[in-house]
């Protein structure tokens, strides 16, 4: 645990430099991007609280350790669960059954906090295991299966740059799972979703919002153009019509 904790840290200093960046200048206001900056704060949380298991589960504090563990394990569904409601934002530009998600994911902490976390501690490898660890597989395997199905159903638009990272996550996260069911010791999942976060910065849509705000006011500019042109046309018009009256009457 102590040699892979260098991962979690190295993932930690360039995630809080993806924090400054991104959150030190507007972003474009789309679904995406909302969810991304959550993302963002959820990766860098977690792993704040994965590096502290170095030091909370080598102590005797209970507390402090039950904290940890059940902490670390409701980080871990957050964070799959809202790079699944990033994956279905991206290819479908709605979230239609986003209550029955919330629902499903309150029901998982409750489950997460009620379920058994054991810790094992031999030979310096400190690691959990438990219904509670193997609950977090399981729901992270049910969010792989659903992206999954997504991307197969939406697979030409995968050549875009914007799509690149739903299917890296997939398979890198099948690999990560594998490795860390085999070795629970290792610190892998939340680097590895360190890095997906840090790649996504590079494909989501985030234009120029400052030649966003002059295209609006070029349009606001020759949309009142427009207006100004129709009512001069409607007030000639009008004067036109007036005149050809008179000089009807006068003809007759």
């Amino acid at each position: 645990m102590s040699s892979t904790i260098i991962f979690s840290i190295s993932a930690l200093c360039y995630t809080l430099i993806l924090v400054f960046v991104f959150f030190s200048k507007k972003n474009y206001d789309s679904l995406e991007n909302k969810i991304y900056s959550k993302l963002i704060i959820a990766t860098f949380l977690g792993l704040i609280i994965e590096i502290s298991a170095v030091f909370v589960l080598l102590g005797d504090n209970k507390i402090l350790s039950f904290l940890q563990m059940k902490g670390y394990l409701i980080y871990l569904i957050t964070w799959i669960s809202l790079f699944t409601l990033y994956v279905i934002a991206t290819f479908k530009k709605e979230i239609r059954y986003l209550p029955l998600g919330i629902v499903l994911y309150t029901l998982s902490i409750f489950a997460i906090l009620i379920l058994p976390t054991n810790i094992y501690n031999n030979d310096g490898m400190i690691y959990t295991y438990g219904p509670s660890i193997n609950f977090v597989y399981l729901y992270s395997l049910a969010c792989l299966i659903l992206m999954a199905v997504y991307i197969v159903k939406n697979f030409k638009q995968l050549f875009k740059r914007k799509y690149l990272p739903i299917p890296l996550l997939v398979v890198l996260g099948v690999i990560v799972l594998v490795i860390q069911t085999l070795n629970p010791g290792l610190l892998l999942i939340s680097s590895a979703e360190a890095i997906i976060t840090f790649i996504m910065y590079f494909t989501i849509e985030n234009p120029d919002l400052k030649v966003i705000k002059e295209l609006n006011k070029n349009k606001k500019i020759i949309e009142n153009a427009n207006q100004g042109n129709l009512n001069f046309m409607f007030k000639i018009t009008t004067e036109a019509k007036h005149y050809l009256k008179n000089m009807l009457n006068l003809s007759k």
